[in-house]
């Protein structure tokens, strides 16, 4: 390696020990928001990357406007009702699909599988948060939680696009 490039590594590690020891440091009790983020940001991207595509719920929505909205012409054998339940949704995510965003149908279920995880992220994070934030290691708690236990959890709830797949009394 030429030492251009050594010395970047070895400045980039160093910035970033230095980070983590302040960071780390029991000087404050203010919350550490970059241990925060860094899990959130683990998680996010150890779920996002072993999403699969969905075979059912989600994607029969993304291609629910090319039937008209009516799921006796997507599913001709079941029973139907000739309204749609889910009209406002599918409506978004055609729009998503049509003029001027001209998403494909792969990435119209991203959009709605990473926005699923964000809120979900939202939700946890701040409801754990509020439970836990008289403890002195509350964001260590959190940052546990994001890392270990939710991408479980959002393997499951994710790829459909909801969260409905979770347990239905919480924790």
């Amino acid at each position: 390696m030429s030492d251009f490039v050594q010395n970047f590594i070895q400045k980039t590690l160093s910035k970033a020990k230095d980070s983590f020891a302040r960071e780390l440091a029991d000087s404050e009790t203010r919350p550490r928001f970059n241990l925060l983020l860094m899990g959130c940001v683990f998680s996010f991207f150890l779920a996002l990357f072993s999403f699969p595509m969905p075979t059912d719920d989600l994607y029969r929505h993304v291609v629910a406007y090319l039937y008209g909205y009516d799921y006796r012409q997507l599913y001709p054998f079941m029973d139907f009702p000739s309204w749609d339940y889910w009209i406002g949704f599918e409506k978004a995510l055609a729009w998503l699909q049509g003029p001027p965003l001209l998403l494909s149908r792969m990435a119209t279920v991203r959009v709605v599988q990473i926005t699923a995880l964000l809120l979900s992220y939202l939700v946890f994070g701040l409801s754990l948060w509020k439970i836990l934030r008289t403890r002195p290691d509350a964001q260590y708690w959190v940052m546990l939680f994001f890392i270990l236990v939710f991408p479980l959890f959002a393997y499951r709830a994710v790829p459909m696009g909801g969260l409905r797949y979770l347990p239905p009394y919480g924790w």
